[in-house]
C-alpha cells in the first residue's frame, strides 16, 4: 500500500508538470485566459479598483439558513469493543473546570486552527463544518473523512468546495467575508470512506489565497511521548462532561489532556496511525478512566461532534505549540451517550503522515541559478521546474489535483529575463548582484515582492504584487509599464527602507510607505494610493502625479518638481517633520504644518487653508515666489523664514483667492527669522515685502535676523522687530547699527565715528560717502569690518617721521665723529688716516637708533689712534697730503646704508636708508675744527600686505669741534628737504589703493661732551649727547580710492634726546697695525618731543568726516651699549666693526652692526 500511495502521488505531480510545461510551449494556460487587465490613468478606471480594494473581500453566496442541517452527524464507521467509533468535530469540557465559555479562544492564542465550511461549487450550499491547521501561507490540514465522507463519489469530490475562515467565530466570518476558498483537497489514496478510522485520515487543502496575517503552526517530527500533555483546538458543537454536546455556534474553544495510547483499531493500515486520550472526570478521575491513567489536567476536556481535522498541539523545546495530531474520532464504552465521562478521543499521528504532507505541500521554494538565463528555461532552476502557479480549482476546475505556488530567491549573481509570457508566482526576493528583466510580459506576484539588493527592470510590460517592499537595490517601471496592487484587502503596499525607485509609467498601491532610500516619479509617470501615504524617511521627487487618499510627511525629503503634482484626495494633508518643496501644485482640502519645513516656488491649493502651528514655512526655492490659494493661519508655533539673495530680492508669500470673496486671508504669527545672502544689496530705511494677499493681513508675529556679510558674519545691517503691514503687503525694515561699537582699536574708532557722525540709522546724510557707506555696510561685524575701518585711517603716514629719525642719528653721528678728528690728530687732507687723506665707507644694520652703528665704530677709531692723537698733541709736525691740499683744510666723503625694522600699526616694516656725506672743513689752531657738509639720501620701505612707502631727502649741515687736555666737546646743526611717497591699500568691499605725493623739512642739531682719561693702552672717561630734531610735514592729500582717499593735515614731528654714560678703550700696538676695542653704554631719554605719534585727516568725500590719525607709541627711555674694533694696517687703510644694541625697547629690534673700512689716497 504504501508503494501504490508514492506511486499514484507520482503520477499527480508529474501531470501538473506537463500540464504547465505544455502552456509554456503554446498550449493555452487556464491563467493566459483570464489576463489581468492593466490600469489607465482614466479616472473612473482608478475609482473602480479603488472600490474593489474597499469592498475589502469577495463574498460568496454561501447558503446559511438551517444552520444545523449541513453539520456532519457522527457518523458510525466501524465499532470497537460493541461500541460505535463516531466522528468527532469539536471540545467539550468538564464542568467542574468551567463553561463552555470559558474554553473559548477569545486571545487568539491559538490563530492558527481555523473553520472550514464545505459547499457545494454549484449551488453554494453548505454541506458541513470542521475544523484545520493553517501550517503555511498555502496550506490547511485538516481531516480526510471532511472532504471525503461516507458515501461521497470522486464526482462529489471534484463539485466540494471549501471556505476556510479567519477568525475565531467562524459564523461572522461567513457573514463578513473573513475566510479564503480553498483551490484544492488531496487525500491519500489509502484513506477509505467507508472507514475512516482505519488511517490516513488527513487532507491537505491548498489555498487559492494566501494568508499571512497568521503564523503558522509547527509540525513535530515523532510523535510524542505517552503521558504528555496536549491541547486540542476545534470548532462546532460544545458542552461539558455530564451533557452530551449539542450546541453549535462554529467558534474557536480549546481544552487540555494527556495523551495516554498511540496505536490503531483492529485493520488499521499503519499500527501507530492514531493518538488516544480519555477524558476523565476531575470529581472522580478513576471512576471513568479507560486508559487507567486517572490524570487530569486543568482544563479536561475532549473532542465532540462538529471538531474533525482539528489541532492536537503539543509543547515544543522552546514552548511553541506543536502539530501532533488531527481530530479524527472517538468512542464512549461507558455510556450510550456520546462526548460524556469516559469518552476516548482519537487522532490521526501526523508523524507517520510526514511523506504524505510534504508530497503534496502546494508551497514550492525555488532558486535561479548563478549567471544568466530565460525565466521560461527549467534548468536555470534549481528544482528543474519553471516556476509558475497552478491553482486546479481556476484553472483546470478540479480541486482534486495537486496545486503548485512558488516562491521565488533570486540571489545568485546574474540576469534573468522574462518577456512574452504570463507568469504568477507567489512570492519574489531579490538580494545580491543579480537582475530580473521582465519586458513585454506579465509578472503576477500574489503577496509579496522583496528587494534588497540588484536590480528589477520593468519595461513595456504589467507587474502586479500584493506588497512591494524594498530595502536596497533599484527598481524601475519604464514609462510603457503598469504596477498594480492586487492584493484583495488594503495592506502594506508600497514600503521602501532603502534602495532606489523610479516610475515613469503607472503604479498603484495600497499604502505608500517611505521609511527610507528614494523615490522618484518622473514626468508623466502616475503613482495612486488607496488608503495613504505616510513619508518618514528617505528622499522623494515629483515630476508626475502622486494622487494619494491621505497624505502624511513625516521625516521624508519631498520635492514636487515644476511639472509635478500631488493631489490629496483626502480632506488633510499633514506635516509633522521632514521637508516638502513646492515647486509645481499641492492640492489638498487643507494642510497642517506642524513640523519640517514647507517652501519651494510653486503653488499650494488648499481652500480650507494652511494651518501652521510648528515647523518652517520658507517660501521660494532660494529666493521665490510660494503661492497659497486660500488661507494662511499661524499660530505662536510657527516660524516663517525669508530669505534675501545678493541682489536685496527678497522671499514672497503670495496668498490668494480660490473663490470670489473667499481665501486670500493671513494671519502671522510666531517668529519671522530673516537670512540674507553674504553682502546682500540692502540699504538703511529699505522696506521689503514678503507677503502680499488678496485679503486681510493680521499681523502678530516677530522678526529675528540680521544682514550678513560678505565674510559670513553679521553686518551692521539689521530688521526692525515688528512687521510693518500695511494694506494688502507685510514686510520688514532694514536699520543699521553705529560703526564705532564695532571698532576694535583707536584708529577704527575715530573713522567709525566720523562715519556715524554723516549718517543715521536709516539714513546716510553725506551724498559724497553714501557709497562708502553702504560698501561697509556690507561687511561682517566679526573681523572685516574692524579690518576695513583700520584701513581707512592712513597711519602709514608716521613711517615718514621715523625716517627724519633715522636721518638725524645718521647725520649726529657722522658730523660728530669727523669734528672729534681735531683731537685725534688725524685733521688735514682728505681724511688721512694717521694724517693720511681716506674715504669712508659704512656698512650699518641698525633699527631706530640707524647710524648710531656708524657713530660707535668711528669712535672706536679715535680711541685706537690714541697714540697719534697724543703726538700731534705735543708738537709732532703733521704732514702734508699726496694730493696737496693744505695742511688746515680737510675734505671728507662717507656712505651708510641702513637696514632698520620699524612697529608700525599696520606691522612690521623693513626700512632701508642709502646716505652720502661730503664734507670740508678748517682746522683753528691746533684744538679746534670747524666745517660745512652736503647730504642726500634715498629711503624706501619693504612692501608689507599692499604698504609701501619712500622718501628722498637732501641738505645742508656744519659741525664744529674742540678739545682741551682730556676734555672735548663737538656740535653740529643743518636743515634737510624732503620727497614723500606712499601707497596704502584700502579695503570696504572691494580693495583700492591710495597713493600721496608731499614735501617736509627738517631741522637738526646737538652736541657731545666728554674727557678721556689714562696713559698707555688703556683709556676711559664720561661723555654727555643731546640730539634735536624738528620736521615739518605739508598737507599730504591722496588720490587713488575715491570719496576714501584722505587728506592728512600738515604736521610737526619734534624730538630731543639726552644721552648720558661712558666709555673705555684698550689699545694694541703692533709692528705693522695699531688695534682698538672699545666698550661703550649710554642712557637715553627723550625730553622734547611727543612720544605718541598724532595727526588729523579727513575723507576726500566729505571733509566733514574728519577723525584722528594715531599711529604707535615710541620709548621715552632706554638704554644702549656698543663693543666694536678698529684696526689700522698699514700706512692707509683702517678697518671697523661695531655691535650696538638697545635694551629694553618695545616694538623694536634692538641691535645694530656696522662695517667701515678707510682707505688712504
Amino acid at each position: 500500500m504504501t508503494f501504490s500511495f508514492h506511486k499514484t502521488l507520482a503520477s499527480t505531480i508529474t501531470g501538473a508538470a506537463l500540464f504547465g510545461a505544455a502552456s509554456l510551449l503554446g498550449v493555452p494556460h487556464p491563467l493566459a485566459a483570464s489576463p489581468v487587465e492593466a490600469q489607465t490613468k482614466n479616472q473612473s478606471g482608478l475609482d473602480g479598483l479603488f472600490a474593489a480594494k474597499t469592498a475589502q473581500a469577495q463574498k460568496l453566496l454561501l447558503n446559511l439558513g438551517g444552520i444545523s442541517n449541513p453539520i456532519r452527524k457522527d457518523g458510525i464507521s466501524t465499532s470497537f469493543l460493541g461500541h460505535d467509533v463516531l466522528l468527532r468535530p469539536n471540545v467539550l469540557i468538564a464542568e467542574s473546570l468551567g463553561t463552555t465559555d470559558d474554553i473559548l479562544d477569545l486571545d487568539g492564542s491559538f490563530e492558527n486552527v481555523l473553520g472550514l465550511a464545505f459547499f457545494d461549487l454549484s449551488t453554494g450550499q453548505i454541506t458541513g463544518f470542521c475544523s484545520g491547521t493553517l501550517v503555511n501561507a498555502r496550506t490547511v490540514i485538516s481531516a480526510a473523512h471532511c472532504n471525503r465522507p461516507e458515501g461521497s463519489t470522486e464526482a462529489d469530490d471534484r463539485n466540494l468546495g471549501v471556505a476556510v475562515t479567519l477568525g475565531a467565530n467562524g459564523i461572522d466570518d461567513i457573514n463578513n467575508g473573513n475566510f479564503v476558498l480553498g483551490s484544492s483537497h488531496v487525500t491519500p489514496v489509502e484513506f477509505l470512506r467507508d472507514n475512516f478510522a482505519a488511517g490516513y485520515d488527513i487532507t491537505t487543502i491548498a489555498l487559492q489565497e494566501r494568508i499571512t496575517g497568521i503564523t503558522p503552526a509547527g509540525i513535530v517530527t515523532s510523535a510524542p511521548e505517552l503521558g504528555t500533555e496536549v491541547t486540542f483546538v476545534g470548532f462546532g458543537t460544545t458542552g461539558t462532561g455530564s451533557v452530551e454536546s449539542s450546541f453549535f455556534d462554529f467558534r474557536r474553544r480549546a481544552a487540555t489532556n494527556t495523551l495516554d495510547f498511540i496505536g490503531g483499531f483492529n485493520g488499521a493500515l499503519l499500527p501507530d496511525s492514531l493518538l488516544f486520550t480519555d477524558f476523565d472526570d476531575p470529581a472522580n478521575p478513576g471512576l471513568f478512566d479507560f486508559f487507567a491513567t486517572p490524570d487530569t489536567t486543568s482544563l479536561e476536556g475532549t473532542t465532540g461532534s462538529g471538531d474533525s481535522g482539528g489541532a492536537l498541539f503539543v509543547r515544543g523545546e522552546n514552548g511553541e505549540l506543536l502539530l501532533a495530531g488531527i481530530t479524527s474520532g472517538g468512542l464512549n464504552i461507558f455510556s450510550d451517550d456520546i462526548n460524556q465521562f469516559g469518552d476516548v478521543a482519537f487522532f490521526t499521528n501526523i508523524a507517520e503522515m510526514q511523506d504524505f504532507i510534504a508530497a503534496t505541500n502546494p508551497l514550492i521554494e525555488t532558486r535561479a541559478a548563478a549567471g544568466d538565463g530565460d525565466w521560461l528555461d527549467p534548468t536555470r532552476w534549481t528544482n528543474g521546474f519553471v516556476p509558475t502557479n497552478f491553482d486546479p480549482l481556476r484553472d483546470a476546475g478540479d480541486p482534486t489535483l495537486i496545486a503548485s505556488f512558488f516562491e521565488v530567491t533570486l540571489d545568485a549573481p546574474g540576469t534573468t529575463s522574462l518577456s512574452n509570457a504570463a507568469i504568477e508566482i507567489d512570492t519574489l526576493s531579490l538580494s545580491g548582484e543579480v537582475a530580473l528583466s521582465v519586458e513585454a510580459a506579465q509578472l503576477d506576484v500574489v503577496d509579496f515582492i522583496s528587494v534588497s539588493g540588484g536590480r528589477l527592470d520593468i519595461a513595456g510590460a504589467n507587474l502586479l504584487s500584493g506588497s512591494l517592499f524594498i530595502s536596497g537595490g533599484a527598481v524601475s517601471i519604464d514609462a510603457d509599464s503598469v504596477y498594480s496592487d492586487a492584493s484583495r484587502f488594503i495592506d502594506a503596499g508600497l514600503v521602501m527602507s532603502g534602495g532606489t525607485l523610479d516610475i515613469a509609467g503607472q503604479f498603484s498601491t495600497d499604502f505608500l510607505d517611505l521609511r527610507g532610500g528614494s523615490l522618484t516619479i518622473a514626468e508623466g509617470g502616475l503613482v495612486t494610493d488607496f488608503a495613504g501615504s505616510l513619508l518618514s524617511g528617505g528622499t522623494m521627487a515629483v515630476d508626475g502625479t502622486l494622487s494619494s487618499q491621505n497624505f502624511f510627511l513625516d521625516g521624508a525629503s519631498l520635492t514636487i518638481g515644476a511639472t509635478g503634482i500631488i493631489a490629496d484626495q483626502g480632506t488633510v494633508s499633514t506635516m509633522g517633520s521632514g521637508s516638502l518643496l513646492v515647486n509645481g501644485q499641492f492640492q489638498t482640502g487643507a494642510l497642517g504644518l506642524m513640523g519640517g519645513t514647507l517652501g519651494g516656488n510653486g503653488t499650494i491649493i488648499a481652500p480650507l487653508g494652511v494651518a501652521q502651528s510648528g515647523g518652517v514655512l520658507s517660501p521660494g526655492n532660494s529666493v521665490g515666489t510660494l503661492t497659497i490659494i486660500g488661507d494662511l493661519f499661524q499660530d505662536s508655533g510657527a516660524t516663517t523664514r525669508i530669505e534675501i539673495d545678493e541682489t536685496g530680492a527678497i522671499d514672497l508669500i503670495s496668498v490668494q483667492e480660490f473663490a470670489p470673496g473667499q481665501g486670500g486671508n493671513v494671519v502671522l504669527d510666531g517668529t519671522i527669522l530673516v537670512e540674507t545672502a553674504a553682502g546682500a544689496n540692502l540699504g538703511r530705511g529699505d522696506r521689503l515685502n514678503f507677503v502680499e494677499a488678496d485679503g486681510s493681513i493680521e499681523n502678530r508675529s516677530n522678526v529675528l535676523g540680521s544682514v550678513t556679510g560678505l565674510n559670513g558674519n553679521s553686518s551692521v545691517l539689521r530688521f526692525r522687530n515688528s512687521l510693518d503691514a500695511s494694506g494688502n503687503a507685510a514686510g520688514i525694515t532694514v536699520f543699521a547699527l553705529p560703526f564705532a561699537p564695532q571698532a576694535t582699536s583707536v584708529q577704527q574708532r575715530d573713522v567709525a565715528r566720523a562715519l556715524d557722525g554723516i549718517s543715521t540709522g536709516t539714513s546716510i546724510e553725506s551724498e559724497g560717502l553714501s557709497d562708502v557707506v553702504k560698501r561697509l555696510d556690507r561687511l561682517g561685524t566679526n573681523g572685516q569690518l574692524q579690518a576695513s575701518l583700520q584701513s581707512l585711517n592712513p597711519t602709514q603716514t608716521f613711517l615718514f617721521d621715523r625716517y627724519s629719525f633715522q636721518l638725524s642719528r645718521i647725520l649726529a653721528n657722522t658730523l660728530s665723529q669727523r669734528a672729534g678728528t681735531i683731537r685725534t690728530g688725524r685733521h688735514g687732507g682728505i681724511d688721512g688716516t694717521m694724517g693720511n687723506a681716506a674715504s669712508s665707507l659704512r656698512l650699518a644694520a641698525n633699527d631706530e637708533a640707524g647710524a648710531m652703528i656708524a657713530a660707535a665704530a668711528q669712535n672706536a677709531e679715535a680711541s685706537t689712534t690714541n697714540a697719534s692723537a697724543n703726538q700731534a698733541a705735543h708738537g709732532s709736525s703733521p704732514r702734508s697730503s699726496s694730493l696737496g691740499v693744505p695742511d688746515d683744510i680737510g675734505l671728507f666723503f662717507s656712505a651708510d646704508l641702513i637696514n632698520s625694522d620699524s612697529q608700525m600699526v599696520e606691522g612690521e616694516f623693513d626700512n632701508t636708508a642709502l646716505s652720502f656725506t661730503m664734507g670740508i672743513d678748517k682746522r683753528i689752531g691746533r684744538n679746534a675744527l670747524i666745517g660745512v657738509a652736503g647730504t642726500f639720501t634715498n629711503f624706501s620701505t619693504d612692501e608689507l600686505n599692499g604698504h609701501d612707502s619712500s622718501a628722498t631727502a637732501g641738505g645742508f649741515s656744519t659741525y664744529g669741534s674742540i678739545f682741551h687736555g682730556p676734555f672735548y666737546a663737538s656740535g653740529y646743526t643743518g636743515v634737510q628737504f624732503y620727497d614723500l611717497e606712499s601707497t596704502r591699500p584700502v579695503t570696504t568691499d572691494v580693495t583700492a589703493f591710495a597713493q600721496g605725493d608731499g614735501a617736509a623739512r627738517q631741522f637738526m642739531g646737538g652736541f657731545d661732551l666728554g674727557a678721556s682719561y689714562g696713559d698707555g693702552p688703556v683709556r676711559f672717561g664720561p661723555m654727555v649727547r643731546l640730539r634735536h630734531s624738528s620736521l615739518d610735514i605739508d598737507e599730504l592729500q591722496e588720490v587713488g580710492t575715491g570719496a576714501t582717499d584722505t587728506i592728512i593735515d600738515d604736521r610737526k614731528a619734534r624730538e630731543t634726546v639726552l644721552g648720558i654714560g661712558g666709555e673705555i678703550s684698550l689699545d694694541v700696538v703692533g709692528q705693522n697695525h695699531t688695534t682698538s676695542a672699545f666698550s661703550r653704554i649710554t642712557w637715553q631719554r627723550r625730553i622734547g618731543g611727543k612720544g605718541q605719534f598724532l595727526t588729523d585727516a579727513a575723507f576726500v568725500g566729505d571733509r566733514r568726516a574728519d577723525f584722528t590719525v594715531t599711529g604707535t607709541e615710541i620709548d621715552s627711555d632706554y638704554a644702549t651699549y656698543a663693543l666694536g674694533i678698529n684696526s689700522l694696517i698699514g700706512r692707509n687703510t683702517s678697518i671697523q666693526i661695531a655691535f650696538e644694541s638697545d635694551i629694553d625697547r618695545d616694538d623694536v629690534d634692538e641691535y645694530q652692526l656696522s662695517f667701515g673700512i678707510k682707505i688712504g689716497f
